[in-house]
Parts: structure tokens; C-alpha cells; sequence
């Protein structure tokens, strides 16, 4: 009875430091545990405290394991965001430089978020038209520019051809019988040139409406068809200029 009348006692002064704010806490909170302490009375308060205090200690060190799983996961995704692989320095030479402002601890994450937001908003959408605006610049006027100058070459060709046939049309070489020379011209069987001819068609885009169509589309082209052009006539001076070409970019 003494026990009894001790925690009845000690209740009592708890309850006197009560605020109404805690008061709307201890609602709250009997509620949402409604099923563990809603058969609670004195006699069985201590030990559905004990039961209580093992379930919350459980649930708390679960938790605590699964932060720190999240945090080693974390730590280590910032660490190969600040240390890039060689492979991805060398596609972009500036990641190294662009990411060592922020901050090496999972605690400060939230500055990782924000730097992505910026990207997402800010940076990505002008990288995106500049890249755009590359394409549309080196298809439309360097790739252009180049099937067109070698059909001007072809052109000159024939009419150069023609001029001399035609000259040749009236000088009489021989007779008894009439002999006459006239050119002929046929396509060199050289797969090379005609590799490149057709990778310079495949080039250019096909559709009318090319510049309205999707930037995903746009780039895809760049990537298959546009990209391994350039990079051939990048091989070699002696490449390019079997063709007449400088550098596209």
C-alpha cells in the first residue's frame, strides 16, 4: 500500500507541471498508442512501462541502424561525386572543379540538392540550347556546307566534261572512218569514298520539319550519324584532305 500511495503521490506532482500544451501532447500521444495503454491501471502501470519503453528502445535502435546504413550510403555517393572516375574527368574536364565547393559529410547533404536543383533549372536548360543551337549550326551550315560544296565539285566536273566534249565534237581525228574523242567519266570503285559519301547523306537530316522536331530526337541523330563523321575527318590531316575538308568543329 505504501508503493501504491508513494506513485499516486509522485503522479500527482508530475501532474501539477502539466501545461495545457502538454496536455494536447498527452491526447495525442494515447491515441496513437491507444491499443498498448488503453487498459492501463496502477497496479499495471510499471510493467506496461517496461513492455512500452522495450518497444519504443527496439523501434529507435532499428531506426538508428537503418540512418546509419542511409548515412555510409550517402557518404559514399558524395565521394564519387567528388572523385569522378577518370573516364567521366575525360568527357568533362570541368566535374572536378564544379563540385569541390560542397561539402564532404551526409549532414550537409541538403547543399547536394540544391546544387542539383540548380542544374536541373538553371544550368541544364542552357547547356541544353547551347548544345542545340551546336547541332543545328554544324548539321545545317558545316555538314550542308560540305554536301554542298562537293555536288558544286561534281557539277564543275560535268560541265567541265561537256566543254571539252563539245570541243572535241568537231575536231575530225580520223577519216575513212570519221574518228571523233569524246570523255567519259565513271564512279571510282573505291569503298572508302563511297563510305564517307553515304555517312555524309546519312548526315544531313531527312525530315522537312528537322528543326521543329524533339531536342531527344535531335541528339540521337548528332550522337549516330553526325558525331562518327567528325571524328573521322578528325583522324588524320591526310584523311581530310583526300576529301577536300577541314575540320567540322
Amino acid at each position: 500500500m505504501n508503493g501504491r500511495r508513494q506513485l499516486r503521490a509522485s503522479l500527482q506532482l508530475l501532474l501539477q507541471h502539466i501545461t495545457t500544451e502538454n496536455k494536447d501532447e498527452l491526447i495525442q500521444f494515447q491515441q496513437q498508442h491507444a491499443i498498448e495503454l488503453g487498459g492501463v491501471v496502477l497496479d499495471t502501470i510499471e510493467e506496461t512501462y517496461r513492455l512500452f519503453k522495450e518497444k519504443l528502445d527496439a523501434e529507435a535502435t532499428n531506426i538508428q541502424q537503418q540512418l546509419h546504413k542511409a548515412e555510409t550510403h550517402l557518404n559514399r555517393s558524395i565521394s564519387q561525386i567528388k572523385n569522378p572516375s577518370p573516364n567521366l574527368l575525360q568527357r568533362f574536364p570541368d566535374w572536378y572543379s564544379d563540385v569541390q565547393f560542397l561539402p564532404d559529410e551526409a549532414a550537409y547533404a541538403e547543399e547536394f540538392k540544391e546544387w542539383l536543383d540548380k542544374l536541373e533549372t538553371e544550368n541544364l536548360p542552357k547547356y541544353r540550347r547551347d548544345f542545340e543551337n551546336f547541332i543545328n549550326d554544324t548539321i545545317t551550315y558545316k555538314i550542308g556546307g560540305l554536301n554542298e560544296e562537293m555536288e558544286k565539285w561534281e557539277r564543275e566536273i560535268n560541265n567541265s566534261v561537256n566543254k571539252l566534249n563539245q570541243s572535241l565534237g568537231v575536231i575530225n581525228f580520223n577519216r575513212l572512218p570519221d574518228t571523233y574523242i569524246q570523255l567519259g567519266k565513271r564512279p571510282v570503285p573505291d569503298a572508302t569514298i563511297k563510305a564517307f559519301r553515304n555517312a555524309l547523306l546519312d548526315a544531313l537530316p531527312q525530315a522537312a520539319n528537322w528543326q521543329q522536331s524533339k531536342f531527344e530526337d535531335k541528339a540521337l541523330h548528332f550522337r549516330q550519324k553526325v558525331q562518327p563523321l567528325i571524328d573521322s575527318l578528325d583522324e588524320s590531316e591526310s584523311y581530310r584532305a583526300r576529301y577536300g575538308c577541314t575540320k567540322l568543329v
